[in-house]
């Protein structure tokens, strides 16, 4: 917590919205496959759509170019606020994809995270995680189960939801199920999605959250597919793809 939706998000950078398709896996699942950095932990810091956005983008230039960057959110916390984001106080993912493809992104090794506002460190040499101009527009997908299928079969997504219910807060295992009747339409979180399967009839999708490692599973949770509307906890409500020029 906390994400912002709004007109920032259709900022400069190419737009596009997926068409849904019918050839798809049976399943995805992006955690065996060396794309993905460990889990994060924004802390107090209301920083969820920088870790949306860094841990769709790690993945992404990953499985571009065999380069796995743990990537810095404290830099899009710190620097993107002219792009429409608060830093601790909210952003958007769009705009700080659109920040990214303006001034690049360093490693988190080389701009870590602070979990608090501080003040923009200027930049000596290029970034050294993400090159300016790298990422070049953004995916914009229907609101659709199909359309995150599709997308998910390709690479992560950056994805929003409601997060705010005590039942997902201290969620520790299971898929979820309309436990959030509290949802009405609303996001105010930002994840990434990873994949999607099935168990036992039960279809689902996997999420990975920047709550730490001993939230969830391992700091990863699984929304139930198949519930109509916007999806369980408004999970299609908000989906985006980082469109990079080395793909």
């Amino acid at each position: 917590l906390l994400l912002k939706v709004g007109p920032a998000e259709h900022a400069s950078l190419s737009l596009f919205v997926s068409a849904d398709t019918t050839q798809l896996p049976t399943s995805v699942d992006w955690r065996n496959k060396s794309v993905l950095t460990p889990v994060k932990n924004q802390g107090s810091c209301g920083s969820c759509w920088a870790f949306s956005t860094t841990g769709a983008l790690e993945a992404q230039y990953a499985i571009a170019t065999g380069k796995l960057l743990s990537l810095s959110e404290q830099e899009l916390v710190d620097c993107s606020h002219k792009y429409g984001n608060d830093g601790c106080i909210g952003g958007y993912m769009g705009a700080a994809y659109e920040y990214i493809n303006s001034a690049g992104l360093d490693q988190e090794s080389t701009y870590p995270y602070k979990g608090w506002d501080e003040p923009c460190r200027p930049r000596e040499k290029k970034a050294d995680g993400i090159p300016a101009g790298e990422v070049t527009g953004v995916h914009l997908l229907a609101k659709t189960e199909q359309s995150l299928m599709k997308a998910l079969a390709d690479a992560p997504v950056s994805v929003a939801m409601y997060a705010s219910d005590p039942n997902f807060r201290f969620y520790r295992s299971g898929v979820i199920l309309r436990v959030l009747a509290t949802c009405n339409g609303e996001t105010d979180h930002a994840v990434v999605a990873v994949g999607y399967g099935a168990d036992k009839g039960s279809d689902y999708f996997i999420l990975k959250n920047s709550w730490g490692s001993k939230w969830g599973i391992g700091g990863y949770f699984f929304l139930k597919r198949g519930v109509g509307g916007h999806g369980e906890c408004n999970i299609l409500e908000y989906m985006l793809v980082p469109t990079l020029k080395s793909r």
